[in-house]
């Protein structure tokens, strides 16, 4: 007994290090248990949220591509007996599919059309977008916008500007919406032939947008320091210059909703050149404005966009003119 009490006392140390190790090794595998199990969890969860919004994006392109087709039935029965029209039906169908049908095509059973031999298919692909340029433009103008504004107004400049931005958020919310709906039941009504229809869902989406506009312009009017304060502001001279800026925009953000509008009613009635002007225009008016101003009137820079959206839409009415495009309201 007194040997195994010498031994153990000479070993003690070692015997505190085993242990504390068989220990560590214990209590490592059970957390490596639990932070696996957790893991898994959150893994599976992140998993199944990104499947859902991916069958919900595909559900999305499904029902536009399904909208684009029905809208052009009318046209299909009318002109069944014409091979060669079916080439102007493809273009119309991949046109109308927004920006995630990039072609269309259709297929006819053998012998279909005697005159075109036993296989008979059309395809036809977008040419144009003037939805993706007027995208394109905008990151291009907001790039330069915010070199101009940092540059002319310095850090409560770029503050007010970036306020503005995100007050632009809000209207696209309606716009967004209005042009989506406008474009799907327009289509659907230009491929029945109702000229009427095309007119009611026209009238119906400058409505909604006008209201949808004059309420949040009024919103802001009325109260611009709230709105200034919901992003953090504290320094008198940051609320003030964000607190001018958002009144003028919030009135340069109607005639741009407008345009942006009237882009897919020139789109609806096939006028595809002065839609491509706008959506250049749309951007790319703005950013010599903006330049001119920084430069000769910096106390103006505000105005800048509500400046060029004017200067637009003369040029719009004027291209109207020239073009003799037609629109039936």
């Amino acid at each position: 007994m007194k040997k195994l009490s010498d031994w153990l006392k000479k070993r003690s140390v070692l015997i505190v290090i085993v242990l504390a190790a068989v220990l560590l090794q214990v209590i490592s595998a059970i957390q490596y248990q639990y932070t696996r199990g957790l893991l898994e969890e959150e893994l599976e969860k992140s998993a199944l949220q990104d499947l859902m919004t991916s069958a919900l994006r595909i559900q999305e392109v499904v029902a536009r591509a399904e909208m684009g087709v029905t809208s052009q039935v009318w046209h299909t029965q009318r002109h069944l007996d014409d091979p060669d029209y079916m080439n102007t039906l493809v273009a119309n169908m991949a046109r109308d599919g927004g920006a995630n049908i990039v072609g269309a095509g259709i297929a006819f059973k053998p012998y279909f059309y005697p005159s075109k031999g036993r296989l008979f298919e059309v395809y036809g692909r977008q040419t144009g977008a003037p939805l993706a340029v007027a995208s394109i433009s905008l990151t291009l103008l907001l790039l330069s916008a915010n070199t101009i504004v940092l540059d002319t107004l310095g850090r409560a400049g770029i503050f007010a500007f970036a306020v503005c931005m995100n007050l632009l958020q809000v209207y696209n919310l309606f716009l967004s919406g209005t042009c989506q709906t406008l474009q799907s039941l327009g289509a659907i009504q230009v491929g029945r032939g109702d000229a009427e229809g095309v007119k009611t869902v026209i009238r119906k989406a400058f409505r909604f947008i006008t209201v949808a506009m004059a309420t949040v312009c009024v919103i802001v009017w009325i109260d611009p320091q709230l709105i200034v304060r919901l992003f953090g502001a504290n320094e008198p001279d940051l609320i003030t210059e964000a607190e001018h800026a958002l009144r003028i925009f919030a009135l340069s953000f109607i005639p741009f909703c407008y345009i942006y509008v009237l882009m897919i009613v020139y789109k609806l009635y096939s006028h595809h050149h002065m839609a491509l002007f706008i959506s250049f225009a749309l951007s790319l008016t703005v950013i010599p404005v903006l330049w001119l101003m920084a430069g000769f009137a910096p106390n103006l820079l505000w105005y800048s966009y509500l400046i060029a959206y004017l200067i637009e839409a003369i040029a719009i009415v004027l291209l109207h003119r020239v073009t003799h495009a037609s629109i039936k309201w």
